[in-house]
């Protein structure tokens, strides 16, 4: 299908949408009818700043958690070593062993 049927395909949905909108709101009564038109572009215009917000608020979120993962990537690994050898010192524990006299020391 080539992009000027789509256009056209989309502009009549697009028409048959905003006619059956007309003839829904043509059915409230007439007092609320002003209200309701109002409420609908409010909205409308509201809704889509606040979409456009969020968009952008979740765009920065996940282009700073892929700068963060970039720089953890990138870390020289001196501060991981550091990092690494603080966790796996808790682990260690040191054994004596008194048969060679001068005491060795094993790491384990």
């Amino acid at each position: 299908m080539s992009s000027s049927a789509a256009k056209g395909i989309f502009f009549i949905n697009l028409s048959i949408l905003g006619a059956v909108i007309v003839l829904a709101v043509y059915q409230v009564p007439q007092p609320w009818r002003g209200y309701l038109v109002a409420w609908l572009l409010f909205m409308a215009t509201v809704g889509a700043f606040v979409l456009r917000i969020i968009c952008h608020h979740y765009a920065y979120k996940s282009l700073e958690l892929q700068e963060r993962g970039e720089r953890l990537a990138v870390q020289p690994k001196g501060v991981r070593a550091k990092e690494d050898l603080r966790a796996r010192s808790a682990k260690l524990r040191v054994v004596r062993r008194e048969t060679a006299g001068a005491g060795r020391h094993i790491v384990r």
